[in-house]
């Protein structure tokens, strides 16, 4: 995976405003992260999602976290939720970004 940042450019001398996609890095799942998405009930393209616009939180050991809510209004479990928050912790290594394990709430 490959995340991207969509950055909002506006032009002075002609009044142009656009949106354009900034490929930033490669997104690696760690086996640990895939278990833990699968027990939590989070998607790889939540995952992708928190990470590219989510906000940005220091963790433990260096290490980042990303948190941003989803409009869910599902079942989990034995009730009905509205809001899903995913909650990636991630690496940054040389070759990319490293998504060490992935922690949903439901509210």
């Amino acid at each position: 995976f490959f995340h991207t940042r969509w950055c909002y450019c506006s032009c002075l001398d002609n009044h142009a405003r656009i949106w354009f996609a900034k490929i930033v890095k490669p997104i690696v799942f760690s086996r640990h992260a895939k278990q833990q998405m699968l027990e939590r009930g989070a998607s790889e393209e939540e995952v992708v999602e928190a990470i590219a616009s989510g906000e940005r939180i220091p963790a433990r050991q260096g290490r980042v976290a990303y948190r941003r809510n989803f409009q869910y209004h599902r079942r989990w479990g034995r009730k009905v939720y509205p809001i899903k928050q995913v909650m990636p912790i991630t690496r940054e290594e040389k070759g990319g970004t490293v998504v060490i394990t992935v922690y949903t709430f439901y509210f």
